[in-house]
């Protein structure tokens, strides 16, 4: 994985958010977090959440945007998800373990239209991950997709490249009006190292599907005899020097963006973790927010 500017980004303002029995605090990290406090709901503790999740206390704090004095609540299934992965910053192998948890998760998951889990929901230490209602609709998805995300898992990405002996990374950043950017870096034999990158528009189909719709392509190569060495995409097709490849790549990009790569279920949304289905090869699709 490379440590490029392009893949570091500035941290948010906190910004609290008050709804019914639940205070919403997206902090001040480079990771958006929703701490939940119940009163009626019992806390697990920071050394059990830490132990369950596999991460060190610190870390965990760090990767979820919490603060020292914040309670960390997960459901129990997103823990047992979150301690199977090597990494959250990165796309993670694939493997038979990593995707019964993902589907544990999807599975238990109480939906609610504002991640409140009720106090009666948790029986015998069991803790219900909250899922949004109506994840496919703009008016629901509008509110958590803004922001840049990382692809954890992804199944058939992982395992295609591999055959290859190759691999991928890929990042995308959803705005505010719509559009998205979307940029995974390659590296593969003969092929070398480099970014591919798309961007167009996404947007509901209905209540639990959504779509994508890539209008244009590029590249950039970090090896070769036309690389440039700097380990970051370009962020627009205009920044793409002019040249006969520009175009080729563009061009063959739009003759593979169809529908059969456009349409996604949204099986799981919370503040900070979304699950496609990516319904072409049997697959989901995991992304963590940054």
């Amino acid at each position: 994985m490379c440590s490029s500017s392009a893949f570091a980004f500035s941290p948010k303002q906190t910004r609290p958010i008050k709804t019914t029995g639940v205070m919403m605090v997206q902090p001040p990290s480079s990771v958006e977090h929703v701490e939940l406090k119940q009163a009626t709901a019992q806390s697990p503790s920071p050394t059990s959440l830490s132990m369950a999740t596999g991460f060190e206390l610190p870390d965990l704090r760090n990767l979820l945007g919490a603060s020292e004095s914040s309670p960390l609540i997960l459901g129990t299934n997103k823990q047992n998800f979150l301690k199977s992965l090597d990494t959250l910053s990165m796309l993670n192998q694939a493997s038979r373990e990593r995707t019964e948890l993902l589907n544990n998760m999807i599975s238990e998951k109480i939906v609610t239209n504002d991640l409140i889990i009720p106090s009666t929901s948790s029986k015998d230490d069991i803790i219900p991950t909250a899922s949004l209602e109506n994840p496919g609709l703009e008016s629901t998805f509008s509110s958590v997709a803004p922001g840049t995300w990382k692809v954890v898992y992804a199944p058939h990405i992982t395992t295609i490249a591999g055959l290859a002996g190759g691999k991928f990374d890929v990042q995308y950043t959803l705005f505010e009006d719509g559009t998205m950017t979307s940029h995974a870096r390659y590296n593969f034999p003969v092929v070398g190292e480099g970014y591919l990158s798309v961007s167009g528009t996404y947007g509901s189909v209905d209540n639990t599907v959504s779509r994508v719709d890539f209008d244009r392509a590029w590249i950039k190569p970090l090896s070769g005899k036309n690389s440039v060495q700097i380990d970051e995409p370009y962020e627009r097709l205009e920044d793409v020097p002019a040249s006969s490849v520009k175009n080729i790549i563009n061009n063959l990009g739009n003759a593979v963006f169809v529908d059969a790569f456009a349409i996604f279920p949204v099986s799981f949304l919370d503040e900070d973790t979304i699950v496609f289905d990516f319904e072409l090869l049997g697959t989901r699709i995991c992304a963590k927010r940054l």
